[in-house]
């Protein structure tokens, strides 16, 4: 064992060797080896030693130090493409890997919030977006990180002019959107609206597809009145938008909604009859599906019975049903009525619900409107 002693004071144990061989030592140090003490010739500076140990560890640790910045500086990456953030690889999902993404705005509403940008090719998710002044087709420099959800936490966007714009709307069908195989992506899709409701700070516009599938489209209220929505009821139409998930209370998928930038992107379907056509009630009866909403319906009839305060019994040339009025539109008995409603055939015999009245002047001839019903039924409608 060889001690390396420094004007007298041993400073440490500088390294293992057989017994009896020489360690060589610097100027001004003195050496022991298996208890023996030797001086190497001395220096007139007596603290070129315990430099010479300093500079050592000096070298090792700025050698350390440079090392572990090269290793860093390999790992850091900055994302560029919203393809990049889908095939970063699950483990780097908790590093904040950084992102830098050129985009356009598809969907920015600050009352929802929700934001949802395109980078040309594809679509994504954005949360943390704080810029009031936002609105869909702004250009921007999105900066901020990957969170492990695999959607950006913006850290700020600025404004820039990339030339990205929204690609041409990809059409797709029901069944596909509730198969959660575009989320967030620009899609067309058609559907009849069968309803509009006011939904935080947006209006909710109700549809019914053609397979019979129930979803709605979601467009600020800031961008259109009522009034206007209201004027499209029944028809049927195209919607221009970004499919988005509906979760209900525990976080499970119930659905999907289309996220609407503008009253243009609700489209009329080309060659349909102007206006809403009247049904004849046999007609509605004889419809048959599984879901809450077959379609929006107008009738005239004749109300021959209240079962409820909302609940009407209504005939015309035809045939007879039931119609669920709103609460500001129940008319009396005996008077001859125009309704529009939503058809639920999930209730044999149908029953056309959310229904608006108005009072028509036509003639509606005198029928029968008895219908054997077990009471329990009875009690159920009303």
């Amino acid at each position: 064992r060889i001690h390396v002693i420094t004007d007298g004071q041993l400073t440490g144990v500088a390294a293992m060797r057989d017994p009896g061989t020489v360690a060589s030592a610097p100027n001004g140090c003195s050496t022991s080896i298996s208890g023996r003490r030797r001086h190497a010739p001395r220096t007139s500076n007596r603290s070129f030693c315990r430099s010479s140990l300093v500079q050592q560890i000096l070298f090792v640790g700025l050698t350390l130090l440079l090392s572990c910045s090269s290793l860093h500086a390999q790992e850091e990456l900055t994302l560029h493409s919203i393809d990049e953030i889908h095939d970063l690889p699950d483990e780097k999902l908790h590093y904040n890997v950084e992102v830098e993404l050129p985009c356009v705005v598809a969907i920015h509403s600050q009352e929802w919030p929700i934001t949802f940008i395109h980078d040309g090719r594809t679509g994504m998710y954005v949360v943390g977006v704080q810029d009031p002044e936002l609105k869909p087709g702004d250009q921007i420099l999105l900066r901020g990180t990957v969170t492990p959800g695999k959607f950006v936490q913006a850290e700020s966007t600025t404004r820039v002019k990339n030339g990205i714009r929204l690609p041409e709307p990809r059409v797709v069908s029901y069944d596909r959107l509730q198969g959660r195989f575009d989320d967030s992506q620009y899609v067309s899709i058609t559907g009849q609206i069968i309803g509009v409701e006011v939904d935080y700070h947006h209006f909710s516009i109700e549809m019914v597809s053609p397979e019979g599938g129930r979803f709605r489209g979601l467009l600020s209220e800031k961008l259109v009145k009522i009034s206007e929505l209201r004027k499209m009821l029944g028809n049927s139409v195209r919607l221009h938008g970004i499919v988005g998930a509906r979760v209900d209370g525990a976080g499970k998928f119930n659905g999907f909604q289309i996220w609407l930038p503008d009253l243009a992107s609700i489209i009329p379907i080309e060659n349909q009859t102007s206006g809403l056509p009247l049904s004849l009630i046999a007609d509605l009866n004889q419809i048959d599906r599984v879901n809450p909403g077959a379609g929006y319906f107008r009738i005239q009839g004749k109300v021959d019975y209240r079962l409820s305060n909302q609940m009407l019994l209504v005939h015309d040339a035809t045939g007879s049903m039931f119609v669920e009025c709103g609460k500001f539109s129940v008319p009396e008995i005996d008077t001859t009525q125009e309704f529009r409603g939503v058809l639920d055939t999930t209730s044999r015999p149908p029953i056309l619900r959310l229904a608006e009245s108005q009072p028509v002047d036509v003639e509606i001839p005198q029928r029968e409107t008895a219908q054997t019903l077990e009471l329990s039924r009875l009690v159920e409608m009303s």
